[in-house]
């Protein structure tokens, strides 16, 4: 691996039931090569869904793992193709990503192990 990787953060997007998929696209398009959708269900209070604009409550919910310096490009993708500055077209929030158990799952998340190789 020659390339420093500068840190990972764990992208975490919301989106009606049924978009996860098409973000996954738009994700992969934008160089972000790991994702995990998950199906889930709202349980907030009606008065916080309402000041989040998010009034369906059966959601997608993508895991993706991007790099640092991935991630400012992403967010700006989802605000223009997606348009998550409007209430109820989805939210997206990262967290940082200490650490990695080792050397293969680091090269996993960052899509250096191609589809089919052994572990």
């Amino acid at each position: 691996m020659s390339e420093t990787i500068k840190g990972l953060k764990l992208i975490v997007t919301i989106v009606n039931r049924g978009k996860g998929k098409t973000i996954v696209e738009a994700y992969k398009k934008n160089g972000v090569t790991y994702h995990l959708i998950c199906l889930g269900r709202g349980t907030a209070k009606t008065e916080l869904l309402e000041c989040l604009g998010l009034g369906h409550k059966e959601r997608d919910i993508v895991l993706s793992i991007a790099e640092n310096d991935e991630v400012p490009p992403i967010i700006k993708m989802l605000n223009e193709e997606f348009e998550f500055c409007k209430p109820g077209h989805g939210i997206a929030f990262t967290i940082p990503i200490a650490s990695v158990g080792g050397p293969h799952t680091l090269n996993y998340f960052i899509g250096i192990l191609g589809k089919g190789v052994e572990r």
